[in-house]
């Protein structure tokens, strides 16, 4: 799987759970865990910025990761795991034993390249049996790929803003439980954009849900069709409603590095 289903070691003499001690486990990590899990267990923040030797401050990309404190001190397993990547062109998302791949290269079966295909890692550990473009499994290869779409984005591998961008409970759809999450974290602000954070409507992962995102939602919404839902929301924030010559400058800016958070 092209180093992206690799066993792991733990080693944790004083805190390893007595329930995982010389056991295995099935709970799903990825190497971008390691910086949560160990920050967690050293009682370390994540740092809101960094700074270079000459004294030069930036700030830092959204968090990243999941920490595995909790399950390496309980032995309770995490549940499902919502993981991307993305390299030379190859790419997969994962949730749970639900899997999405792609090669940018055509496979020895006749696969094409850049082809999606689908897995069910629970039955299917070796990826034999792809259930990609079965009827009967499309709900849920939808709802995959536009989870990578979302995570794409949110990471910089794509500029290209999905309608999933706006999906802030990752249920695969635009509906007014996306509106409410964005109406309830109106305002609400962190240090750093993080998972919570999308949650409640910070679509650019800067850490706070405002305007910027406000005009990103507008976007999303019209990409699935479904605009009529976001219908006196502006109002009900005490955001003017944009005129069209504002959004047309607005989707601009927002195409540009100046609307998308600070990179290093």
């Amino acid at each position: 799987e092209g180093g992206i289903h690799s066993p792991a070691i733990v080693q944790w003499n004083s805190g390893l759970s007595s329930n995982l001690v010389g056991q295995l486990t099935d709970q799903v990590g990825d190497v971008r865990d390691l910086m949560p899990t160990l920050l967690d267990l050293a009682g370390v923040h994540y740092p809101e910025q960094w700074a270079d030797l000459t004294g030069q401050e930036y700030a830092v990309l959204a968090e990243q990761g999941t920490s595995l404190a909790q399950f390496l001190s309980s032995g309770e397993l995490l549940g499902d795991r919502a993981l991307g990547w993305a390299h030379e062109g190859n790419r997969a998302y994962r949730v749970g034993n639900w899997k999405i791949v792609s090669s940018n290269f055509l496979g020895t079966d006749g696969t094409a390249a850049d082809q999606w295909e689908m897995y069910d890692l629970g039955v299917d550990p070796t990826e034999s049996n792809d259930l990609a473009a079965l009827p009967q499994y499309a709900e849920q290869f939808a709802q995959l790929l536009a989870g990578y779409e979302r995570w794409a984005y949110q990471t910089n591998v794509t500029s290209i803003l999905p309608w999933s961008a706006a999906d802030f409970n990752a249920d695969g759809q635009l509906d007014q439980l996306d509106v409410r999450a964005f109406i309830g974290g109106w305002l609400q602000s962190a240090a750093v954009g993080s998972g919570a954070t999308f949650a409640r409507g910070d679509v650019n992962l800067d850490g706070v849900t405002n305007l910027d995102d406000f005009m990103l939602v507008r976007r999303a919404f019209g990409l699935r069709g479904v605009s009529e839902l976001l219908q006196g929301v502006g109002t009900s924030l005490a955001v003017p409603e944009p005129s069209t010559s504002l959004l047309v400058w607005a989707t601009a800016c927002i195409g540009g590095v100046a609307m998308r958070r600070k990179r290093p």
